[in-house]
């Protein structure tokens, strides 16, 4: 009778020490899964920054060239202008020319 009670004792403390290597187990890959999650939000937060960053110099970068748009537009309407006075003096002058001109 002792050895049935041995083995099964013996049975017993190998069922426990198996639970117990299995917990450790969960243990250690709750806390590695939780070193990865930590890392995980780090690098998000950082690309969250990143993005922001990012917005701001696009918003600022499409300002900047809706001024030179404006500033483009504005000497393009100055150099048309100064053409067509430019082509008008010169259609003056040329009839002043034509017109002293005798036949």
């Amino acid at each position: 009778m002792k050895v049935t009670f041995t083995i099964k004792y013996d049975g017993y403390f190998f069922w426990l020490f198996k639970e117990r290597k299995l917990l450790i187990d969960a243990q250690r890959e709750v806390e590695d899964t939780h070193k990865k999650l930590y890392s995980l939000e780090a690098e998000l937060s950082a690309l969250k920054e990143e993005r922001e960053s990012l917005q701001l110099k696009l918003k600022e970068e499409k300002g900047r060239i809706s001024l030179l748009d404006q500033q483009k537009r504005s000497l393009q309407a100055t150099l048309d202008e100064n053409k067509k006075k430019e082509v008008c003096s010169f259609l003056l002058d040329t009839s002043k020319i034509i017109y002293i001109t005798p036949y």
